[in-house]
């Protein structure tokens, strides 16, 4: 049978450093991680990481998340934002690290992946729509700019974005745009956002945390654009004009059906295209065509944490111990 007194001695022997951790807790310094420890060789360093804080989106003037990270460097082509129109995923914005692709290029939200756009971009690049996220909850913005397959998957060839949303704030804030185009095309774009909350999960244990931001950008046709309204480039080195030819029997755009009417006009061939004679039934598409789309936004989002108490058991071991016969 084991004696009382040398289960307590053995049991103080396996924790003897529970008291002092308790104690201790209170003075250690929190680390927040972002991403996962992979050992690697010494001789390959760290990673080049771009970090955006909240006082660069302020700065930046940029009214939505999309905006903001297609204007860093990383972002070198072959993403798509609402500006593209023939698309099963009109209105959307994706992200490209490095060119390679939307479908290559990880968006991480707090850490953790965001589940892809209903539609894939063209029908076969799956994509995070960043249009969806919300601009006024970003405290932080990582961007991993090297490739992250060996982590995360072929997602994350071209790199990985992490998005860190505020998870706590006190107080509100509120801040409101406006804008106007400089070149007189008389579109205008505003934006509003709020951010409010309060609790301290230091001090009173919890936070919530409630954002919600709104935009709202006209159309811009191509008839808005002066140089643009008559897509007429003869000025321009090797210009044409830029009608579209209609109306025709066959494959020859100058054997015309009907006549001139309504935006139709009767205009030399060559004009169109020079190496062509004759004339053709042809009208002016800028009117038709959008170069902008209009957008109309509102994002929210609302976080709450709170901490979990915690308690342990300290057996005292004692300080002298008798011999029993």
């Amino acid at each position: 049978m084991f004696k009382p007194l040398a289960i307590s001695l053995a049991i103080a022997a396996a924790f003897p450093a529970v008291s002092t951790i308790a104690h201790a807790e209170d003075d250690m310094l929190r680390v927040n991680v972002t991403g996962s420890n992979i050992r690697v060789s010494e001789k390959e360093g760290a990673s080049a990481v771009q970090v955006i804080t909240a006082k660069e989106l302020k700065a930046s003037g940029k009214t939505s998340v999309s905006d903001v990270l297609r204007a860093i460097s990383a972002n070198s082509g072959n993403s798509y934002n609402e500006q593209y129109t023939g698309s099963f995923s009109a209105g959307t914005s994706g992200l490209s690290l490095r060119g390679i692709g939307q479908k290559n290029t990880l968006i991480l939200v707090n850490g953790k992946r965001v589940a892809s756009y209903a539609t894939a971009q063209n029908l076969q690049e799956t994509f995070v729509d960043l249009n969806s996220l919300p601009m006024a909850a970003v405290q932080r913005i990582e961007v991993l700019k090297d490739g992250a397959s060996s982590v995360y998957g072929s997602d994350a060839v071209a790199g990985v974005v992490n998005i860190i949303l505020y998870k706590q704030f006190t107080g509100t804030d509120i801040t409101a745009q406006w804008g106007g185009s400089t070149q007189g095309t008389g579109q205008h774009e505003k934006s509003a956002a709020l951010q409010t909350g309060f609790g301290k999960l230091e001090e009173d244990g919890y936070s919530v945390v409630f954002s919600v931001d709104a935009q709202q950008r006209d159309k811009l046709q191509q008839s808005d654009v002066a140089w643009l309204r008559d897509a007429d480039y003869r000025q321009q080195q090797r210009g044409s004009l830029g009608w579209t030819a209609t109306n025709y029997a066959g494959n020859d755009p100058t054997q015309t059906l009907g006549g001139a009417r309504g935006p139709l006009q009767l205009v030399p061939y060559k004009d169109i295209n020079p190496d062509r004679s004759g004339q053709v039934l042809a009208y002016n598409p800028a009117p038709y065509k959008t170069l902008i789309p209009g957008i109309q936004r509102i994002h929210s989002s609302l976080r709450g944490r709170k901490t979990m108490s915690t308690c342990c058991a300290v057996i005292p071991a004692p300080t002298r111990p008798s011999a029993r016969h």
